[in-house]
Protein backbone atom coordinates (compact mmCIF):
# COMPACT_ATOMS: atom_id res chain seq x y z
CA UNK A 1 0.00 0.00 0.00
CA UNK A 2 2.65 2.48 1.07
CA UNK A 3 4.33 2.39 -2.80
CA UNK A 4 0.43 2.61 -4.18
CA UNK A 5 0.81 4.87 -7.03
CA UNK A 6 4.82 5.35 -7.31
CA UNK A 7 5.45 2.51 -9.95
CA UNK A 8 3.67 2.82 -13.20
CA UNK A 9 4.27 -0.02 -15.96
CA UNK A 10 3.27 -0.21 -19.43
CA UNK A 11 3.13 -2.24 -22.67
CA UNK A 12 4.59 -5.49 -20.43
CA UNK A 13 5.00 -8.22 -22.52
CA UNK A 14 7.33 -11.64 -22.70
CA UNK A 15 10.50 -11.47 -24.27
CA UNK A 16 12.07 -14.42 -26.00
CA UNK A 17 15.31 -15.87 -24.34
CA UNK A 18 16.96 -14.96 -27.34
CA UNK A 19 16.42 -11.35 -27.15
CA UNK A 20 17.23 -11.26 -23.59
CA UNK A 21 20.67 -13.13 -24.35
CA UNK A 22 21.44 -10.58 -27.22
CA UNK A 23 20.63 -7.45 -24.90
CA UNK A 24 23.08 -8.36 -22.24
CA UNK A 25 25.76 -9.44 -24.39
CA UNK A 26 25.40 -6.20 -25.98
CA UNK A 27 25.35 -4.46 -22.41
CA UNK A 28 27.85 -6.53 -21.27
CA UNK A 29 30.27 -5.13 -24.20
CA UNK A 30 28.82 -1.34 -23.58
CA UNK A 31 31.92 1.03 -23.20
CA UNK A 32 32.20 2.46 -19.61
CA UNK A 33 33.87 4.97 -17.54
CA UNK A 34 35.52 4.39 -14.21
CA UNK A 35 36.58 6.87 -11.68
CA UNK A 36 39.92 5.05 -10.12
CA UNK A 37 41.65 5.90 -6.99
CA UNK A 38 45.02 4.22 -7.31
CA UNK A 39 47.14 3.62 -4.19
CA UNK A 40 51.51 2.53 -4.67
CA UNK A 41 51.84 0.30 -1.97
CA UNK A 42 55.80 0.84 -1.96
CA UNK A 43 57.46 3.24 -3.87
CA UNK A 44 56.00 6.70 -4.38
CA UNK A 45 53.69 8.15 -7.31
CA UNK A 46 54.98 10.61 -9.32
CA UNK A 47 53.58 13.43 -12.14
CA UNK A 48 55.88 11.12 -14.70
CA UNK A 49 53.60 8.01 -13.60
CA UNK A 50 50.74 9.62 -14.39
CA UNK A 51 51.80 10.43 -17.36
CA UNK A 52 52.94 7.16 -18.37
CA UNK A 53 49.37 5.72 -17.08
CA UNK A 54 47.55 7.64 -19.14
CA UNK A 55 50.18 7.54 -22.64
CA UNK A 56 50.70 3.64 -22.25
CA UNK A 57 47.36 2.51 -21.46
CA UNK A 58 45.41 4.93 -23.72
CA UNK A 59 44.11 3.12 -27.23
CA UNK A 60 45.66 -0.02 -25.74
CA UNK A 61 44.41 -3.65 -25.97
CA UNK A 62 44.60 -5.66 -22.86
CA UNK A 63 44.80 -9.65 -21.85
CA UNK A 64 43.10 -10.82 -19.13
CA UNK A 65 43.15 -14.17 -17.89
CA UNK A 66 40.01 -15.07 -15.24
CA UNK A 67 40.90 -12.81 -12.35
CA UNK A 68 41.76 -15.32 -9.53
CA UNK A 69 39.03 -13.46 -7.62
CA UNK A 70 35.96 -15.17 -9.77
CA UNK A 71 37.86 -18.11 -10.64
CA UNK A 72 35.60 -19.72 -8.26
CA UNK A 73 32.59 -18.87 -10.83
CA UNK A 74 33.96 -17.94 -14.22
CA UNK A 75 36.07 -19.91 -16.34
CA UNK A 76 39.39 -19.85 -16.57
CA UNK A 77 39.81 -18.07 -20.09
CA UNK A 78 41.75 -14.97 -21.83
CA UNK A 79 39.78 -12.10 -22.43
CA UNK A 80 41.01 -9.16 -24.46
CA UNK A 81 39.43 -6.38 -24.08
CA UNK A 82 39.99 -2.32 -25.03
CA UNK A 83 40.94 0.84 -22.73
CA UNK A 84 39.99 3.69 -25.16
CA UNK A 85 41.33 6.28 -22.77
CA UNK A 86 43.15 7.21 -19.53
CA UNK A 87 43.35 10.55 -17.94
CA UNK A 88 44.90 11.20 -14.16
CA UNK A 89 46.01 13.54 -11.73
CA UNK A 90 48.00 13.14 -9.05
CA UNK A 91 46.64 13.38 -5.74
CA UNK A 92 49.89 12.72 -3.15
CA UNK A 93 53.05 10.51 -3.16
CA UNK A 94 50.80 7.46 -2.50
CA UNK A 95 47.77 8.26 -5.22
CA UNK A 96 46.84 9.30 -8.21
CA UNK A 97 43.15 9.45 -9.61
CA UNK A 98 42.63 7.92 -13.35
CA UNK A 99 39.64 8.07 -15.48
CA UNK A 100 39.70 4.63 -17.25
CA UNK A 101 36.81 4.50 -20.80
CA UNK A 102 36.93 1.16 -21.47
CA UNK A 103 35.11 -1.79 -23.40
CA UNK A 104 32.57 -3.60 -20.91
CA UNK A 105 33.88 -6.63 -19.84
CA UNK A 106 37.61 -5.64 -18.46
CA UNK A 107 38.16 -5.96 -14.49
CA UNK A 108 39.48 -2.94 -13.66
CA UNK A 109 41.14 -3.73 -10.20
CA UNK A 110 43.49 -6.30 -12.24
CA UNK A 111 44.16 -3.71 -14.89
CA UNK A 112 45.74 -1.48 -12.02
CA UNK A 113 47.36 -4.20 -9.72
CA UNK A 114 48.36 -7.01 -12.85
CA UNK A 115 46.62 -10.04 -11.21
CA UNK A 116 50.34 -11.68 -10.55
CA UNK A 117 50.26 -11.58 -14.40
CA UNK A 118 46.91 -12.60 -15.12
CA UNK A 119 46.22 -9.13 -16.68
CA UNK A 120 49.17 -7.50 -19.06
CA UNK A 121 49.70 -5.08 -19.63
CA UNK A 122 49.05 -3.41 -16.38
CA UNK A 123 49.42 -0.17 -14.31
CA UNK A 124 51.62 -2.02 -12.03
CA UNK A 125 53.82 -3.63 -14.86
CA UNK A 126 54.03 -0.44 -16.78
CA UNK A 127 55.17 1.25 -13.64
CA UNK A 128 57.17 -1.12 -12.33
CA UNK A 129 55.50 -0.05 -8.96
CA UNK A 130 53.39 -2.48 -6.61
CA UNK A 131 49.87 -0.51 -7.01
CA UNK A 132 46.35 -1.73 -6.09
CA UNK A 133 42.97 0.10 -6.84
CA UNK A 134 41.72 1.61 -3.87
CA UNK A 135 38.30 3.11 -4.95
CA UNK A 136 36.34 2.23 -7.85
CA UNK A 137 33.09 3.91 -9.61
CA UNK A 138 31.47 3.31 -12.41
CA UNK A 139 31.00 6.90 -13.91
CA UNK A 140 29.29 6.20 -16.70
CA UNK A 141 27.92 3.54 -19.14
CA UNK A 142 27.10 4.21 -22.64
Amino acid sequence: KRAEGLVEVRNLSFALSSSVRRMKQAEAKAPKTYRVIVRSEDKPLTEEDVRKAEAELSDKLIHQWTPRRVLHRRANKLRRRRVYSCKGMLLSSERMLLWVKCEGGLYIRELISGDDGRTFPSLSSLLSKKVICELLDVAGVE
